[in-house]
């Protein structure tokens, strides 16, 4: 039995699902998704009957893994925009040497207030969002200092640890609540828990971690600029890999 899966949730039509450039055998694929026949190889499809909106269905499914995915002792969680290039088992060995969960550092921003701050200034997500955060998480804002962020589109966990149960479990009752960014939510309940993950450092932007492709409504810009410059680099690595 294979002890490592790499997994994803894909629900509704946010993103067309890609192949992964670093193929392994010794790991499973798994796509948790409501629409099974846009789902190709090497991912291994789990049919899910949607119980909530998608991105709230993917936020089940990515808190969850000791719900879905008993059988494994690890799990990377990758969001369906995301290319891992990183070797996974670099990963697993680099970051949960010491640790049971792993998470990116966030690029941008150094903590949970400045990502709210962030969230209340960009227009997409409407300020009404940071507002109700801020509302929320008054206590943390006034009382609480996190001087981290990670970008939890790749979560490396031993998800069947207690402890790990525990913070997802907290983490996915918080969601509940209405936050959200789980960006925000993260390390909050990981401060409650008295839990710290093993951070994946930045360097030159993930760029030799992970690839992160436009979703299908992302702006034009953003679009154009994948297309001029992530295209070539994701080709010119998925034949470095061949």
């Amino acid at each position: 039995m294979k002890k490592i899966v790499i997994y994803t949730a894909l629900f509704g039509n946010y993103d067309v699902l890609s192949s992964p450039i670093n193929l392994s055998k010794d790991f499973d694929y798994i796509c948790f998704t409501d629409k099974p026949k846009k789902i190709q190889s090497p991912w291994k499809v789990k049919f899910i009957k949607p119980i909530y909106k998608p991105s709230k269905m993917n936020r089940m499914i990515k808190i969850n893994p000791h719900l879905f995915l008993k059988k494994y002792e690890i799990s990377i969680y990758l969001d369906s925009n995301v290319f891992l290039i990183s070797n996974p088992k670099k990963l697993i060995k680099n970051y949960l040497n010491k640790k049971d969960i792993a998470a990116p550092l966030h690029r941008y921003r150094k903590d949970f207030k400045e990502e709210i701050n962030a969230i209340e200034s960009y227009s997409r997500l409407r300020p009404t969002v940071g507002k109700k955060l801020r509302k929320i998480y008054k206590y943390e804002i006034n009382n609480v200092k996190i001087n981290w962020l990670t970008e939890n589109r790749l979560l490396v966990r031993r998800h069947n640890k207690k402890k790990i149960i525990r913070l997802m479990n907290s983490w996915w009752k918080e969601y509940l609540k209405g936050t959200t960014r789980d960006q925000v939510s993260f390390p909050i309940v990981c401060y409650r828990n008295k839990i710290k993950p093993s951070f994946i450092k930045s360097y030159i932007r993930y760029l030799g971690c992970f690839l992160v492709k436009p979703h299908k409504a992302s702006n034009f810009y953003w679009q154009a600029q994948y297309i001029i410059f992530f295209k070539l680099y994701e080709l010119i690595l998925t034949f470095l890999k061949k």
